[in-house]
C-alpha cells in the first residue's frame, strides 16, 4: 500500500518542479499510475498555493520516487494548467443577466466586469419591459445564443422574467437579486397590491399611457439609497417606462420548482420589503444570502452580487462532477 509521508515542491529558474516522496510499505514498484496521480494532485495544490501564475506557463514536472529505487517519471508540456483547472471548476460558465423595471441593462456593468475577469461568458438582456411575454421571449433568445448551460440572474422585476424563462432546458440555475420569485398564476401587480401597513411604499406615479415611472425626486432614496448620489440621480433621470402589461403578466410554471435557486436579500430595500423577499425565497427553496443594502445592490455592491452568482455556477459544477 502506498502512503505519501511527505511531498514538497521546489521551483527553480527553469520552471521545473521536483517532488520527493517517502514511502511506507512500498511493495509494488509497478503502480506508477497511482503514484503519478497522487503527485499531479499534490503538485497542483502546492503550486497554486505558492504562486498561481506558475500554472499558466509551459513547464515540466519531474517526479522522483526515493532515490534508492532509481526510478524517475517525466511528464512534460503541462500547458495552461490554470486555464484547464478553471474550465473544470466552472462547469456552468455562461451567465445571463436580466434587469428589472425602470432601468436598463447598463446597471449590470460592475457585476459584468467581475464575472468576465473571473472567466465567465456574460450576456446582458435588454428587456423592453413592455410586457412579461415579450421580456421572456427576449431572454429566451439570449439563452439560445449561449453555447452551454446557463445561470440565469434577475433583479427586481427581472425575477419574474427568469421565473418563466428559466424553464428553458439550458438553464441550470436561477439567481434572484432583490427580485420577485413568483409562483404559478402570480404577477408582480398581484404581489404588491396589498402591502403590509408598515411596509415602505415605492413612489410609483400614476400610469401614463399604460406605463409607470418612479417619482424622480424620490427615486434615489427608494431605489438606490446606497448608490453614489450622482449615479442615483442619473438613474432617476434616465428611467425606462415600465409597462402595465409587464406588471400584470402571470407565471405559467415557476422554474424554481425544478431548478436550484439562490437569493440575494437586501435588508434595506424600500422597493420590495425584506420580509416579502424572505417569504418568496423560502417558498422557492432558495439558498439565501442577506446583504445590508438598497434595492440597487447590483450597482452599489457588485462584488457581493457577483460572488453569489459564482457560488451558483460553482455549485452546479460540483453537482455535475
Amino acid at each position: 500500500m502506498l502512503s505519501v509521508m511527505d511531498a514538497s515542491a521546489t521551483h527553480d529558474q527553469r520552471n521545473s518542479f521536483s517532488f520527493r516522496l517517502s514511502k511506507q510499505n512500498f511493495v509494488d514498484t509497478s503502480t506508477w499510475e497511482q503514484i503519478i496521480r497522487i503527485l499531479e494532485e499534490s503538485s497542483i495544490q502546492a503550486l497554486e498555493s505558492a504562486n498561481p501564475d506558475w500554472l499558466g506557463r509551459n513547464f515540466s514536472h519531474q517526479y522522483r520516487i526515493n532515490e534508492r529505487y532509481g526510478k524517475d517519471y517525466q511528464l512534460s508540456n503541462f500547458t495552461n494548467r490554470r486555464e484547464s483547472q478553471m474550465k473544470d471548476r466552472i462547469a456552468v460558465k455562461n451567465i445571463v443577466l436580466v434587469h428589472g423595471g425602470f432601468v436598463d441593462g447598463s446597471g449590470w456593468e460592475g457585476v459584468y466586469k467581475i464575472l468576465k475577469r473571473d472567466g465567465y461568458t456574460v450576456a446582458i438582456v435588454q428587456n423592453p419591459t413592455i410586457s412579461l411575454a415579450d421580456d421572456v421571449a427576449v431572454t429566451r433568445r439570449t439563452i439560445a445564443n449561449q453555447d452551454g448551460p446557463v445561470i440565469l440572474v434577475g433583479h427586481s422585476y427581472g425575477g419574474a422574467v427568469i421565473t418563466e424563462a428559466g424553464n428553458d432546458p439550458k438553464v441550470a440555475g436561477l439567481v434572484y437579486v432583490a427580485a420577485f420569485a413568483l409562483d404559478k398564476g402570480e404577477s408582480v401587480s398581484s404581489l404588491i397590491k396589498d402591502p403590509p401597513p408598515s411596509a415602505p411604499v415605492p413612489p410609483i406615479l400614476p400610469p401614463q399611457d399604460g406605463y409607470l415611472f418612479l417619482d424622480n425626486a424620490k427615486f434615489p432614496a427608494s431605489f438606490a439609497a446606497d448608490v453614489e448620489p450622482g449615479t442615483a440621480a442619473f438613474m432617476a433621470d434616465s428611467q425606462v417606462p415600465w409597462g402595465l402589461d409587464a406588471l400584470n403578466g402571470t407565471i405559467s410554471e415557476p422554474a424554481w420548482n425544478t431548478k436550484p435557486s439562490w437569493y440575494l436579500l437586501t435588508t434595506e430595500d424600500k422597493m420590495i420589503p425584506p420580509d416579502a423577499q424572505r417569504a418568496m425565497s423560502k417558498r422557492a427553496g432558495a439558498t439565501v444570502v442577506e446583504i445590508e443594502g438598497s434595492h440597487a445592490i447590483y450597482v452599489s455592491q457588485p462584488q457581493a452580487v457577483a460572488a453569489l452568482i459564482e457560488t451558483a455556477a460553482k455549485g452546479e459544477a460540483a453537482k455535475a462532477a
